[in-house]
């Protein structure tokens, strides 16, 4: 079989060739739509059995290619899948209005991908099947029994009454019944549907003998005499040149075992709502499952709701490896399914962060159930690779009461969770009043950025990032701090208010602002940009952006927005779209503390960045650490495969220079290279002093 992939992304493209490639497929790859009409006109559109088409192509979109494919052959074939992204609903109801089969959204996984093209293959297969059965149904007699005969797929022929009048070595073999004993017996009889719909399908029947319907499609699903559930797809028509042997009409019947596509698509769903590393629910379940319980105490139905964070996560992860990280999950996930019951749910937020759903619980009985839950997660004593790690959770605990919003639910549940955390780790707290956990260091955070925002009462420091091969500045990266009293406060003081509170946004716009004024007034200034995912993802970034450098007047090329791994995953397809558009408008990109996180190489090749940033955590233990420094070497060497430079951050002594400057890294900050330091205590032209000359002589 041959398969069309259009796809303007080229390493998007490349990787649905290779599993297209792998899956059987002889394929061809086009970039926009023109390019595919021409390759479909030269080769003629039946010579492809599969397209994969992305609707957001240029110029000539997907919704297009497909209903242009569509035009050119009345038939089903080739099979559209088309690829969705973050505005998926509209364009989706479009996609298929203009012909597609199928959907994938986007960022694509390879498991989705795999299955999706396995339910694609079934389908296409089974296509071909029948419309080669019903072809040949329509020849010579001779050539009708031969298929008949030797068919892999269940093939009767009804006559008077709707009794079986001929039925096929396969309608024999599922049905447990020799051939000569399926003549006189009704098609209800031979494929009881076990779900309840048999009198639907003998009126589809009913009215193909009458005269009244022509073609009649339906599925059953029966009990073979293995004793297994099988899947059947039927198609029956009403025959034009044959009769029964009684010259009564014939119905011919079809019917493809869809077993294992049935299988798939099951599958596909379960992926869709399931965590893939814990297999827990994921949070796309949160919101239903929170809302269900809420609803449910109107009737008298207690339930609550626990928040569970793990504490000192990230320690497994940097001392073990993320390989011992993904085990404590997983560990993680089999002690909290043991500790509740099938009716309560469990959800994996993301990271480290868990959510339970108890119903028919009150307070009490919950409160039980997460001390348990924490005294195994204490105990659980995690071996691996050599090492045992011992690890504790916070746990935040809310009785839902009846007409308390989702929202505030989820809330106040987070803020009993971070209580535990902020008073020593490794407790239970409950929520009891209205208001939730009192935080009033927290509030007063909030009271503050709202201060710094409305006022523009920020200060930004700048740190150099050095070129490893001449000792050259080559940009700063802005740091945000909050002036006060006591002294500049840093990031990790306010952040965690920020984002509790959604404030990341209009900070980030903020910084931004006073980043492009920097930008006019010192014309020889080059900025990188931290931006938080939320800020990636919000659809109103770019006119924002761009009214913000036409009003600066300053060129978008002079600024380098870095995003971190972690802040982009929970909402990776919206982000590539938002960061796509801007860079395509000028502006450039940084993936920053690359390998805390997931530490994925396909995002590199997803992601519209240019630059990535190393976390400054393997290039302190690049001396000591083998695991470390071939970590840095691997990827450099990728980066520089699809043209990315790197960065190593907090280089803070002149050991690692050669070190970094032999495993092929371009660029590099820290204190050994130039502490940051407030723009407005430096002089115009220079933002920042650095040490670069030790750049220049370290061998």
């Amino acid at each position: 079989m041959k398969a069309l992939v259009v796809e303007d992304h080229q390493p998007t493209a490349l990787i649905l060739e290779r599993l297209l490639r792998h899956s059987g497929y002889e394929v061809v790859v086009c970039h926009h739509a023109e390019a595919a009409c021409e390759r479909i006109l030269t080769e003629g559109i039946l010579s492809f059995s599969l397209c994969v088409i992305d609707l957001g192509l240029p110029e000539k979109d997907g919704i297009w290619l497909c209903r242009w494919i569509r035009s050119l052959n009345d038939g089903d074939s080739p099979y559209l899948i088309v690829g969705t992204g973050s505005d998926f609903k509209e364009k989706l109801a479009e996609a298929f209005e203009a012909g597609a089969d199928d959907y994938i959204e986007k960022p694509y996984e390879t498991r989705i991908l795999e299955l999706r093209f396995a339910v694609a293959s079934e389908r296409i297969n089974a296509q071909a099947e029948q419309e080669r059965l019903s072809a040949a149904l329509e020849r010579e007699q001779e050539l009708v029994s031969a298929v008949f005969d030797t068919a892999a797929t269940c093939i009767v022929a009804l006559g008077s009454g709707g009794l079986v009048a001929k039925g096929n070595q396969a309608s024999s073999v599922i049905t447990g019944q020799p051939e000569d004993r399926l003549i006189g017996r009704s098609f209800r009889s031979l494929f009881p549907d076990g779900r309840g719909r048999d009198e639907t399908i003998a009126t589809r029947l009913e009215e193909l003998m009458s005269g009244t319907a022509e073609l009649a499609q339906f599925e059953t699903q029966i009990t073979a005499p293995d004793g297994c559930r099988r899947d059947l797809a039927w198609v029956c028509r009403r025959s034009r040149t044959m009769a029964a042997p009684d010259n009564s009409p014939l119905i011919v019947c079809v019917g493809s075992d869809i077993t294992e596509r049935r299988r798939l698509e099951s599958q596909l769903a379960f992926l869709a709502e399931r965590d893939p590393l814990t297999h827990l629910l994921n949070r796309s379940q949160l919101d239903p499952a929170v809302q269900r319980a809420i609803d449910k105490t109107s009737d008298g139905h207690p339930a609550c709701l626990l928040c569970l964070d793990l504490d000192d996560f990230k320690i497994v992860n940097d001392t073990g490896g993320h390989a011992a990280g993904d085990a404590l999950l997983q560990s993680t996930a089999h002690l909290l399914s043991r500790h509740t019951r099938p009716s309560d749910t469990v959800i994996r937020l993301g990271g480290d962060e868990f959510v339970i759903v108890l119903t028919n619980a009150n307070a009490d009985q919950s409160q039980a159930v997460a001390e348990r839950i924490r005294y195994a997660i204490e105990h659980q004593n995690l071996s691996f690779g050599g090492r045992t790690f011992n690890v504790t959770s916070s746990i935040g605990l809310l009785e839902l009461q009846s007409g308390i919003s989702l929202e505030d639910a989820l809330a106040r549940a987070d803020a009993a969770c971070y209580a535990s955390k902020r008073n020593g780790r490794n407790l239970v707290t409950l929520s009891t009043s209205q208001e939730g956990v009192e935080r009033t260091e927290d509030q007063a955070w909030h009271a503050r950025l709202i201060d710094a925002i409305a006022h523009d009462a920020i200060d930004l420091w700048l740190q150099p990032i050095v070129s490893l091969d001449t000792g050259e500045t080559v940009f700063h990266e802005v740091l945000l701090r909050l002036p006060g009293s006591l002294g500049a406060s840093v990031p990790g003081q306010f952040m965690p208010s920020a984002r509790r509170y959604n404030l990341l946004p209009e900070l980030d716009r903020c910084v931004v602002r006073n980043a492009l004024d920097m930008l006019q007034f010192d014309p020889n200034l080059r900025l990188s940009i931290n931006l938080s995912g939320r800020s990636a993802s919000d659809p109103r970034l770019p006119e924002f952006l761009m009214s913000s450098v036409s009003r600066a007047g300053v060129d978008p090329a002079r600024v380098i927005f870095e995003i971190t791994e972690s802040e982009l995953i929970s909402d990776l397809p919206q982000a590539i779209e938002r960061l796509t558009a801007l860079r395509a408008r000028g502006f450039r990109f940084a993936l920053d503390d690359f390998g805390r996180g997931y530490s994925s190489f396909s995002y590199l090749r997803e992601l519209p960045v240019e630059i990535v940033k190393i976390d400054g955590s393997y290039t302190q233990a690049l001396a000591d650490d083998p695991a470390s420094a071939a970590f840095v070497g691997a990827i450099t060497s990728l980066a520089h495969a699809i043209g990315l430079r790197c960065v190593a951050e907090h280089v803070e002594d002149a050991s690692v220079i050669a070190p970094l400057r032999e495993l092929g890294v371009d660029l590099a900050q820290g204190y050994h290279l130039g502490a940051p330091r407030s723009y407005l205590t430096q002089s115009p032209g220079k933002p920042s002093t650095n040490r670069s000359e030790d750049v220049a002589l370290a061998t």
